[in-house]
């Protein structure tokens, strides 16, 4: 009798194949099972809300926000200290110096407002305006001296005042501006404090008749000539090149 040489490796049953794919799905389901509690067991564990904090539904970074009045630090909230003279801000999250203090380091000392002067709701001065009529000079308010024929500006900030209609700054006195014939007030000439009328152009404290030479007119400004195309100057003439 001969042996048969192939080894009898069963018949195979697709029931059985059917049960052991089954099978590993299962093991491979439980185990994600496993590690997917656990981290979330963890992830649980890291979003805690810790005291002085509420649970919020942010969708991403911490899962809770500090009280009003409480700051997040390592995790924690702890309390905003609020110095004398000072008050919680809006947001909670900061504090703010009373109307005539301002901060110094963590506590609001009060501000010192001179003779003349009144405080001021900006924070970025010294905290005090001085009264119109006076400039701050260092710590205190100083009259401001009006010459003759000016007035009192804000715009002139170093100053405190300009110059009325019809006279110009010399020094610290206002001086009567002398309009030559052929001329009119100009408050943006802050030299003469007057120009020439179109046609005529300034000549020392006078407005003299421009010459047009042949093939010119006015230009731009009116006190100044041009040649008109196709010339070209040369000389003082519009000539063809």
């Amino acid at each position: 009798m001969v042996e048969n040489p192939i080894p009898n490796i069963g018949i195979w049953s697709p029931a059985k194949y059917l049960t052991r794919s089954i099978s590993s799905k299962l093991v491979l389901i439980i185990a994600l099972t496993t590690v997917f509690i656990v981290g979330f067991t963890g992830a649980e564990a890291s979003t805690a809300v810790p005291a002085n904090a509420y649970a919020s539904n942010a969708s991403y970074g911490r899962s809770w926000q500090c009280h009003r009045g409480f700051i997040e630090k390592n995790d924690s909230c702890l309390p905003i200290t609020v110095p004398a003279n000072a008050y919680l801000r809006s947001s909670g999250e900061r504090w703010e110096c009373n109307r005539g203090f301002h901060k110094n380091n963590e506590t609001c000392v009060a501000i010192k407002v001179p003779a003349h002067g009144y405080l001021s709701d900006s924070s970025y001065s010294s905290g005090w305006i001085c009264e119109r009529g006076y400039r701050a000079v260092g710590d205190a308010c100083n009259a401001i001296i009006v010459p003759e024929h000016g007035f009192l500006s804000r715009s002139a900030l170093e100053r405190g005042w300009d110059c009325d209609r019809g006279y110009l700054i010399v020094g610290s006195q206002c001086q009567l501006i002398k309009v030559p014939e052929h001329a009119f007030l100009d408050d943006t000439s802050r030299q003469r404090g007057w120009l020439c009328d179109r046609g005529y152009k300034s000549s020392g404290d006078t407005c003299i008749a421009i010459d047009l030479p042949k093939n010119a007119h006015l230009d731009y400004s009116g006190n100044g000539w041009e040649c008109s195309l196709p010339y070209q100057e040369a000389n003082r003439l519009c000539i063809l090149k």
